[in-house]
């Protein structure tokens, strides 16, 4: 089993630079940095607040509520997950550090060139 990275307790501390090797300085994150990395990652909700009246409206009855529901249920576990394998990924590679580790480097490597290109084809051009 992998040993869990040491815990950043201090209060106050502000963002470092990384350290040799792709890893974070300690203390380089606190309580704020991480609510603040939470949030941007929670910005897809202002989406489906959006979206909602619309989906009741025009939805299928009880099937728009479950779909929000069994969403919820999804990032549950997500965030579950998410939050027990952070003390484990010493690395400031988001989502390519993790699978990398859990899964190995090429299926890292297939995931973060996944999510590049999804972000590339969902933009609009200007």
């Amino acid at each position: 089993m992998y040993e869990p990275a040491e815990p950043v307790t201090e209060p106050g501390t502000t963002a470092r630079t990384e350290t040799s090797g792709g890893r974070l300085a300690a203390g380089s994150l606190n309580a704020r940095h991480v609510i603040f990395m939470v949030l941007a990652a929670a910005a897809p909700m202002a989406v489906v607040v959006a979206i909602m009246p619309l989906a009741f409206a025009l939805g299928n009855g009880p099937g728009t509520p479950g779909t929000f529901l069994l969403a919820a249920v999804v990032l549950l576990l997500f965030s579950v997950g998410y939050v027990r394998a952070v003390p484990y990924v010493r690395n400031a590679g988001a989502f390519y550090a993790y699978i990398a580790r859990g899964l190995g480097r090429p299926l890292g490597l297939v995931a973060a060139y996944v999510a590049a290109l999804c972000t590339r084809l969902t933009r609009r051009r200007g």
